[in-house]
C-alpha cells in the first residue's frame, strides 16, 4: 500500500520506494544502514522525544512489578501526562518506593505521573494488549492511607487550586505538585492562579522549593518572605568525576544528562533564576550573568578544572565565564559549543540561501517543511516578546505589577539584547564545537580567531532544532562524553 511504500527521497529514480517497517535506522557513509531502534513507541512529551518501552523495561526491573505498559494520556485536554499501568507479582505496590527507584535510573521527564495497578493487562481478540482499553488513573489506596487534609483556610484553597490544576481530587497538605502530576507549564499557570487568588506574584523558583500546600502555605504566611533565588539547577548529582556546568535551558541538560552516563555530575544555569523577587526587570549584560552563574558554579566547584557547555545563544555566556574564570587564575578544561557559530553582520545573503538548497538536497523534502515550521516559530517568539513590551507599558502607566508571566518574557527579551551587545575577547584556551549536520557548512572562523588553542570540530546527525531528541541527543552524548573522558584521566577532586 502506499502507506508503507514510499517515495524514496534519496533515489534520483522517481519509480524507487522503501518500504516503511517502523524502525529508526541511518545511512552509513560505506552505503549500509545501521539500525538504531523501533520507532512506533516513541512519543514526544513537553518537548522531549520519550521511548516508552524503555521505561516499561526500568519498571519490570523492580522486584515487585510483573508486567508494565506505559502510555501517554490526555484525559484534559492540552495536559498530556506519562501513565504506567502495572501488575504486581503478589501484592500492592508502595508507589513513593517505586517513583523513587525509577527517578534513580530515568531522568524526571521519563518518570511516570501515575501508576495504576491492575490484575491483569487488558488484551485484545488476537491477544495483543490493547492500550486503547486502560483506565483512566484515579486515587489509589496509598494516596488515601497517606493523605492528610488541609490544615486551616488558606491550605485549602491552595489545595483547591492544586485540584483545579492538576486535575486530581483530593490534595493533601503534603501532596507533592510534581509527583500528582505537575511539570513546568503547569507550574507556571498554578502561579499565575495563586497571584491572582492571593495577590502574590511569585517566582517559579517558588514552587521547586516547596512543591507541597504545607511548604507553600507557610510562604504565603511569612512576613518580607524573599525566595532564595539560585540559577543554579542540579540535574544529575551523583557520581564521581568533576562536574559539567550547562548554561541554558535546563530541559536540554536533562534531555542531554543520561547519555554521559552515571559517573558524570550535571548542573543546569537557567536564566530564570536570575528573576529578581521585586518584580523588576534587570537590563542584563553577558558580563553581569556569567558573574552571577560563577557565584553559583562555585558553590559547587570553588577550583577549577571547569567543565563548561552552551547551546546556541548561552554558548556566549559560557565563553564569557571561561574568560572570567581564567582571569581568576582559574583552569577552564572545557569549553563546548552546541550549534553555534559567531559570524559576521557582512555575511552575505546568498551563503544563507546556498546553504539552504544544500541542505534541502542532502535531507528531503523533510528539511523544508521543518524550515517552515522553525521560522513560524521564530516570528511567533518575536511577536510575543513584542507584545510583551506594548503590554509591560500598559500595566506602568496603570502603576500595577507585573504579573510573573510578563516578567519572565521581558526577561528573555534582555537577554536577548544582551547577546546582541556583547563583544566577545580573544579567549587564551580552545573550544570544542558540535554542529548539527544541518549546521555543519558554516564558517567558523570567527572562533578559530577568538580561540588561540584551536577549535575542534564534531559533527552530530541532525538539525539545530532537533539536537535534543532522540536519537541525535543520544549520538552527542556519545561525542561529548568522549571529550570529558579524556579530560578526566588523573583530574584532582575540587569539590566542596
Amino acid at each position: 500500500t502506499a502507506d508503507k511504500f514510499i517515495p524514496h527521497p534519496f533515489s534520483q529514480d522517481s519509480n524507487a520506494r522503501l518500504y516503511k517497517t517502523g524502525d529508526l535506522a541511518r545511512y552509513l557513509p560505506d552505503g549500509n544502514i545501521e539500525y538504531l531502534n523501533r520507532i512506533d513507541n516513541q512519543v514526544k512529551l513537553r518537548g522531549f522525544r520519550i521511548e516508552l518501552g524503555e521505561i516499561e523495561a526500568v519498571l519490570v526491573q523492580y522486584s515487585e512489578v510483573r508486567e508494565a505498559v506505559v502510555i501517554i494520556r490526555e484525559d484534559q485536554p492540552g495536559d498530556k501526562r506519562l501513565i504506567a499501568y502495572i501488575v504486581p507479582k503478589t501484592q500492592e505496590i508502595m508507589h513513593s518506593t517505586l517513583r523513587q527507584f525509577l527517578k534513580e535510573k530515568l531522568p524526571d521527564y521519563m518518570v511516570p505521573s501515575a501508576f495504576v495497578e491492575l490484575e491483569a493487562m487488558p488484551l485484545t481478540p488476537n491477544g495483543k494488549v490493547d492500550r486503547r482499553a486502560f483506565p483512566a488513573p484515579g486515587q489509589t489506596q496509598e494516596d488515601h492511607k497517606n493523605f492528610v487534609a488541609p490544615q486551616d483556610k488558606l491550605e485549602q484553597q491552595l489545595a483547591n487550586l492544586w485540584e483545579k490544576v492538576l486535575h486530581v481530587h483530593p490534595i493533601g497538605r503534603h501532596d507533592n505538585f510534581f509527583e500528582r502530576g505537575g511539570h513546568s507549564l503547569l507550574a507556571v499557570t498554578l502561579l499565575a492562579q495563586i497571584e491572582k487568588a492571593f495577590g502574590k506574584g511569585l517566582s517559579m523558583m517558588t514552587i521547586f522549593q516547596a512543591p507541597t500546600i504545607a511548604q507553600f502555605a507557610d510562604i504565603l504566611r511569612e512576613q518580607g518572605y524573599k525566595v532564595t533565588w539560585r540559577a543554579l539547577e542540579v540535574i544529575q548529582p551523583q557520581g564521581s568525576r568533576l562536574p559539567l556546568f550547562f548554561i541554558g535551558s535546563t530541559n536540554y541538560a536533562h534531555a542531554l544528562a543520561p547519555s554521559l552516563g552515571t559517573e558524570q555530575p550535571v548542573y543546569g544555569l537557567n536564566l530564570f533564576g536570575l528573576q529578581p523577587t521585586d518584580g523588576t526587570t534587570p537590563s542584563l549584560t553577558v558580563e553581569w550573568m556569567a558573574r552571577q552563574y560563577i557565584q553559583e558554579i562555585q558553590t559547587v566547584q570553588p577550583e577549577g578544572p571547569y567543565y563548561l557547555c552552551g547551546y546556541c545563544g548561552d554558548a556566549k555566556v559560557a565563553f564569557e565565564i571561561a574568560q572570567q574564570l581564567q582571569a581568576k587564575k582559574q583552569s577552564v578544561a572545557l569549553l563546548a559549543f552546541i550549534d553555534v557559530i559567531w559570524g559576521t553582520s557582512s555575511t552575505p545573503f546568498q551563503n544563507h540561501y546556498i546553504r539552504f538548497w544544500r541542505n534541502l538536497l542532502e535531507f528531503g523534502p523533510s528539511y523544508f517543511f521543518y524550515k517552515i515550521r522553525e521560522k513560524i516559530k521564530f516570528f511567533q517568539g518575536r511577536l510575543l516578546l513584542r507584545l510583551s513590551k506594548l503590554e509591560k507599558k500598559r500595566h506602568e502607566q496603570t502603576g500595577e505589577a507585573l504579573p510573573l508571566q510578563l516578567q519572565h518574557k521581558l526577561l528573555i527579551q534582555s537577554f536577548f539584547e544582551a547577546l546582541a551587545h556583547y563583544v566577545p575577547q580573544p579567549y587564551s584556551g580552545s573550544i570544542t564545537l558540535f554542529l548539527s549536520y544541518e549546521w555543519r557548512s558554516k564558517d567558523s572562523s570567527v572562533l578559530n580567531q577568538l580561540a588561540a588553542g584551536g577549535v575542534e570540530i564534531y559533527d552530530v546527525p541532525g538539525y539545530h532544532f532537533n539536537l535534543f531528541e532522540i536519537p541525535q541527543v543520544n549520538e552527542l552524548g556519545k561525542l561529548l562524553k568522549q571529550c570529558l573522558d579524556r579530560r578526566s584521566i588523573h583530574e584532582p577532586s575540587t569539590l566542596g
